[in-house]
């Protein structure tokens, strides 16, 4: 008789382990291109124990050096592992004795008392070919990186008592405006002057009964006097942020706001996410009880928001000392761990725009854009000659030119057109103004349908494919009125250079 194989040695619970452990195995090799061995080695590969599943870099730590010295932990940006390497090989093997394959305990947020279970796969990685293959490029959000142009950051701006008594300022329980209600994502409040969130704008004219309060007037001036403002603030709005909300990204109205918008952090720490129109992405960490001040580009052309999400990926204030210990550290090559946020409260400060903004952004700013408005386009044709000059060189030549190229990429009626003319009764009189190709004229075989198009050569294509069809132009239809049951135009009258010519087409 044979002898049992290994794997039938093995129990239920062992076989989906090895299952698992292979399958971590593998996306190593695939993702990082990194063979794991099987011999024993230093550093380890740690599957599902990476910030990018909620675990922090304080957790692994912790774990793991109940079973030795741990060198070092290398943990990626939003990856769901990590690598642990120990200073003996004998630490190594005892951390996979007792955490590969078991579930483990932890805490996302000592404030919250939800406990979470994980498992961690580990596997045996040669300390060569982690040197050789591994990449940890972090865009750290932090107050050391470069900020936008313009933004001011002032960390531990205000002392805890303070922040104490800023946040016992705050009524919750008078609501002022019913769009102070509608913001399911986070609570705010307004004082001295409500934003209308609908329309982005600032009600100048009527301003609000509570002004901002007495005990924030210490902070105004004390910004004025070190000359971060120039004057000091009369807009003030509270948002109150729970773990997991956020806000979207938006720049401040530029005709509502002067220069100089100030926003204070409190009860927690935050990751707010600034981005040039070119797609320049900066993350700043905003620390607890900091100041920020956006002035010039970061103020009128970069747009910020705050991702809604329970942690923060930030550089770690803890760092692993040469004994092996935990050691409060801010270098510029700062690990990287998560940040748990708490209930954040932010104050935001802007003084009321009086007159028209005249930033260097005309293309973000509203002022600016309005004047652009209201004067004439230079570019528009003046009388009707030049407006018909103008549509038969850039609308009548072209459609001529490229009426096959055109008609091979307009085959595919809209499916609600489609469904309008079957929905009409048999046999009703269709006109199809603008019929280009003749793609509705296919549509509906018991209806009768007759098109016409500017373009001969375009008509032409419509009488090879068997329709009725006439070359004539959408302001001249020589057809008597009252005669058809459904007239389509889909796409026509945008191609009429003014609005004085395209306003009889709907009349």
């Amino acid at each position: 008789m044979a002898a049992p194989s290994e794997r039938s040695k093995l129990s239920k619970s062992e076989r989906k382990l090895a299952k698992k452990a292979a399958r971590t195995r593998h996306s190593l090799e695939n993702q990082l291109g990194i063979q794991t061995q099987s011999h024993p080695s230093k550093r380890l590969y740690v599957a599902n124990g990476g910030l990018g599943n909620g675990i922090t870099r304080e957790y692994v730590f912790e774990l793991f050096a109940k079973h030795g010295h741990v060198d070092s932990i290398e943990m990626a940006r939003d990856k769901p592992y990590c690598f642990v390497q120990f200073e003996s090989v004998e630490s190594s093997m005892l951390a996979v004795r007792d955490i590969h394959g078991k579930k483990l305990e932890f805490q996302c947020n000592s404030s919250i008392k939800t406990v979470y279970t994980v498992t961690f796969y580990l596997a045996y990685v040669s300390e060569v070919n982690m040197v050789k293959k591994l990449e940890f490029c972090e865009k750290k959000p932090s107050c050391e990186c470069p900020l936008p142009p313009g933004l001011v950051m002032l960390p531990d701006y205000v002392e805890r008592q303070y922040e104490e008594k800023l946040l016992k300022c705050i009524n919750w329980t008078c609501v002022e405006s019913d769009s102070e209600k509608s913001l399911k994502n986070r609570r705010v409040k307004h004082y001295g002057y409500e934003f209308i969130y609908g329309a982005n704008d600032i009600d100048k004219d009527h301003p609000l009964d509570e002004v901002i309060p007495d005990v924030c007037v210490p902070l105004l001036d004390s910004l004025v006097n070190n000359g971060y403002l120039s004057q000091r603030s009369d807009q003030l709005t509270i948002n109150q942020y729970q773990p997991g909300q956020g806000i979207p990204a938006h720049i401040d109205t530029h005709s509502a706001f002067e220069d100089g918008i100030v926003s204070l952090s409190l009860g927690s720490s935050v990751v707010m996410d600034f981005k040039r129109p070119d797609g320049v992405h900066i993350p700043v960490l905003l620390p607890r009880r900091s100041v920020i001040i956006m002035t010039g580009e970061s103020r009128y052309l970069w747009s910020h928001g705050i991702t809604p999400r329970k942690s923060d990926i930030v550089p770690t204030s803890q760092q692993i000392t040469g004994d092996g210990d935990l050691q409060t550290a801010r270098t510029a090559d700062d690990k990287m761990t998560l940040s748990m946020r708490q209930t954040r409260t932010s104050f935001t400060f802007r003084k009321i725009r009086r007159k028209p903004c005249e930033c260097a952004f005309a293309k973000q700013c509203d002022s600016q854009a309005d004047v652009k408005k209201s004067e004439p386009d230079q570019n528009l044709p003046k009388t009707p000659n030049e407006a018909l000059s103008l549509e038969k060189e850039h609308v009548h030549q072209v459609y001529e030119e490229i009426a096959g190229h055109f008609s091979g990429t307009r085959h595919t009626p809209w499916p609600k057109v489609v469904d309008f003319l079957n929905s009409q009764p048999p046999f009703s009189l269709v006109l199809d103004i603008g019929c280009g190709n003749g793609k509705y004229l296919a549509v509906g075989d018991n209806l009768i349908k007759v098109g016409c198009d500017r373009s001969s050569n375009l008509i032409n294509i419509c009488h090879q494919r068997g329709f009725e069809a006439f070359v004539c132009d959408c302001l001249d239809v020589p057809l008597k009125s009252n005669v058809f049951d459904v007239i389509l135009s889909i796409a026509v009258i945008h191609h009429l250079s003014t609005e004085v010519r395209m306003l009889p087409t709907v009349a």
